[in-house]
């Protein structure tokens, strides 16, 4: 019926720990003997014998590295999937084309992708792929393709009346509004239809001047009726079934 007590004690140090143990072992002795026999003089009913000294401590019991970085870890990938499905159900962007069309009940026409042949050339020229081609400008995920398919979709929207006015628009400046129509422009022009391309941009017109024609006067200046059509469209050189109506005076 003998009980074996275990003490464990905890320290800034091993040593102060080690020390720690053996005194309270000790003292534990040292109370049980002054209640069991305060005289010293009756035999004891209750003994208590220390058996071993306290071992020295080999490894700190805390912080436990492993077991917090588990922890840790398990924590933050918790945090991480909460937070990706709140973000998830707060998103209101439409990020693919069966969103738009479930949104609003349209049809996606195409979609252009982000390409490196589409960035603007340092003269400020806009860069028309759909006259040069994949296979001349470094264009890894052929949006002259996308441009073509978007002609074609747009020309047989309605095969007995297919659309005649087209508009461009983004949502923010810098979202390639005006690469898209040029790009379009000019590949419903080399189809032999004629086009007229007009910059209704009046903020921060660009298409003049990324085809290389003059933009003093536009579209302004005809809503006014200081000109007439014919006076202030261009043509672009090597499209002549292209015109193209600035916008004019900002």
């Amino acid at each position: 019926d003998t009980v074996l007590i275990s003490v464990g004690a905890r320290a800034s140090t091993p040593v102060a720990a080690q020390r720690l143990a053996d005194a309270w072992v000790e003292a534990l002795k040292v109370q049980v003997d002054k209640i069991e026999n305060p005289d010293g003089t009756s035999p004891a009913a209750l003994h208590i014998v220390p058996i071993e000294a306290a071992e020295l401590p080999t490894a700190p019991v805390s912080p436990n590295t492993r077991r917090n970085l588990a922890l840790g870890f398990a924590m933050g990938l918790l945090l991480g999937v909460g937070y990706a499905v709140l973000r998830s159900q707060l998103d209101r962007k439409l990020r693919r084309a069966e969103d738009i069309e479930r949104q609003f009940g349209v049809t996606v026409a195409a979609a252009i992708p982000a390409s490196p042949a589409l960035a603007r050339k340092k003269s400020g020229r806009l860069p028309l792929v759909v006259l040069n081609g994949p296979r001349h400008l470094d264009d890894p995920v052929h949006s002259v393709e996308a441009f073509l398919k978007l002609r074609t979709n747009l020309q047989f929207m309605d095969i007995d009346n297919p659309p005649r006015v087209i508009v461009v628009t983004s949502p923010q400046p810098g979202d390639g509004k005006s690469t898209v129509a040029a790009n379009l422009a000019a590949a419903l022009s080399i189809a032999d239809r004629h086009v007229v391309l007009i910059d209704g941009d009046l903020r921060r017109p660009v298409v003049a001047e990324s085809f290389g024609l003059v933009e003093g006067a536009g579209l302004t200046d005809l809503l006014i009726g200081r000109v007439a059509l014919a006076d202030v469209t261009q043509r672009v050189q090597g499209l002549p079934n292209l015109q193209v109506l600035a916008a004019g005076g900002t």
